[in-house]
Parts: structure tokens; sequence; C-alpha cells
């Protein structure tokens, strides 16, 4: 049995809703990751860090992201390999 175009269409944009719906939770995981590992490398002024996550329609995602750095913390280790 095959399942014609505008069935499957209608089901893919259902889909699609549901994930933009469930999406802020991922969201908020992504943004507090990325802060995190930028964490790791400047020391950021945390009323300067924004970042905004979108689902774009391919289910791709479009992340954004800005921060204000004081410095940038990086290991004697690490430095020598620069």
């Amino acid at each position: 049995m095959r399942v014609n175009d505008e069935i499957f269409s209608k089901a893919k944009d259902l889909l699609y809703l549901d994930k933009l719906k469930s999406s802020s939770g991922v969201e908020n995981v992504l943004v507090s990751e990325i802060y995190y590992v930028l964490k790791q490398y400047f020391e950021i002024d945390d009323k300067s860090y924004v970042a905004h996550v979108h689902t774009e329609k391919d289910g791709s995602l479009n992340i954004n992201f800005a921060f204000k750095a004081k410095r940038v913390l990086i290991k004697k280790e690490s430095a020598s390999l620069i």
C-alpha cells in the first residue's frame, strides 16, 4: 500500500509542529551546554551571554550566540601548541 503525497505532507507538517512545540526544552539544554563549554575558554560577563536555538523547517538547527569576554582562559600546555 502506497501513502499518497498529500497524506504524507500533512503528517510531515504535524510532526514539524510537534517538534517546534517541544523544542523549547531542547533549546534550554543546548543554550546551557554551549555556555558551559564557552566558560572553559573565556571569562564571560554573565549578563552579556545571549543564545538562541531555532529549529528550521527541514529539522536543522540555527544556533546564534554572543557574549563579552573579559579575557581568554588558556592553560600553559595549550598555549605551547599555538
